[in-house]
């Protein structure tokens, strides 16, 4: 019986990892009565540029999008949500 040969995946160089970012929603006013006010929702902002969120209401659910500007328009309820950046700095990398 041959034995299968075990393939390493690519090495992929740390510096194009990860510089996904953090963030979370802050709710002024709750127009649906729903959310409710103050930190409603905790994200991420992947290296690509997609967000994942997570709402932290009893009715907790989460939701992908293409980017965070999708995201605003959608849950943004004009000037009632501020998107508050977690990770402001960006991710130390070593030269590319």
């Amino acid at each position: 019986m041959a034995r299968k040969k075990i393939v390493s995946p690519p090495e992929v160089p740390t510096s194009k990892l990860s510089t996904q970012k953090r963030f979370v929603l802050v709710r002024k006013v709750d127009s649906s009565s729903v959310s409710g006010v103050g930190v409603v929702a905790e994200g991420t902002q992947f290296s690509n540029g997609e967000v994942c969120l997570h709402w932290l209401s009893a009715l907790s659910s989460i939701g992908i999008y293409s980017c965070i500007d999708s995201l605003l328009k959608i849950h943004g309820h004009g000037s009632n949500t501020e998107l508050c950046w977690i990770d402001i700095d960006e991710v130390e990398r070593p030269n590319d």
